[in-house]
């Protein structure tokens, strides 16, 4: 089960996923609304055993620190990310957020291709560069958290320091083919589906993809 928690800010997607261990879960992208992830925690009276960001911005970092402090749980996150994770409160500035928070550490910092253990259960990393430098697809239990790197809807531009636009484009189409189209996509913004409905469907991507202009699908 994957539970989608909808952060008030931007708005991002929180999710928390069950692992093999009934009542421990992965908190994947914490945001800023600490106070809805607590409740959806306590509701179904589970206990995070890791914390899972798809990259380094605020509105996916907002609460990882008191997570990692509140149930010593360890934070997964790219390498390539940590300066975007230290520029958070500038950006929440640079938003007109009026929020700030505590840099969160990496506890254990991701590479593409590895192949996780947590919970007993494996998590596998695509780092897919673009959206941010350490942006990654994390696959979990049939899960496909996609970050800002691919949405059901639309794409992930945002002209925050550090996007490329080409690299991300680059990189989504290395990965467009060898990912399993009936993994269950979860993206860091708007809603979830099953991966080939979203390749056949989103237009905005495909046309940002120029898939519908001289490449093959």
């Amino acid at each position: 089960m994957v539970e989608r928690i909808v952060n008030d800010h931007l708005p991002s997607n929180t999710y928390l996923a069950d692992t093999a261990v009934p009542g421990e879960v992965v908190v994947v992208d914490p945001g800023l609304d600490r106070e809805r992830i607590d409740r959806a925690i306590a509701e179904r009276c589970v206990r995070p055993v890791a914390i899972v960001c798809t990259h380094g911005h605020f509105d996916h970092i907002g609460s990882a620190h008191e997570l990692q402090r509140t149930y010593s749980a360890p934070l997964y996150m790219h390498r390539a990310d940590a300066r975007i994770a230290r520029s958070a409160n500038f950006l929440l500035m640079a938003c007109k957020i009026d929020r700030r928070i505590t840099i969160p550490l990496i506890d254990h910092p991701l590479d593409d291709g590895a192949e996780v253990e947590i919970a007993g259960e494996l998590l596998r990393v695509v780092h897919t560069p673009g959206h941010t430098p350490g942006s990654c697809l994390l696959e979990f239990r049939g899960t496909l958290f996609t970050g800002d790197t691919i949405y059901r809807d639309g794409v992930g531009l945002v002209d925050f320091p550090g996007e490329d636009t080409a690299q991300l484009r680059d990189s989504i189409l290395a990965v467009w083919d060898r990912l399993d189209d009936d993994l269950w996509t979860a993206p860091g913004h708007g809603g979830c589906g099953r991966l080939g409905d979203l390749k056949a469907s989103n237009v905005a991507l495909r046309r940002f993809l120029a898939l519908d202009h001289g490449r093959a699908a």
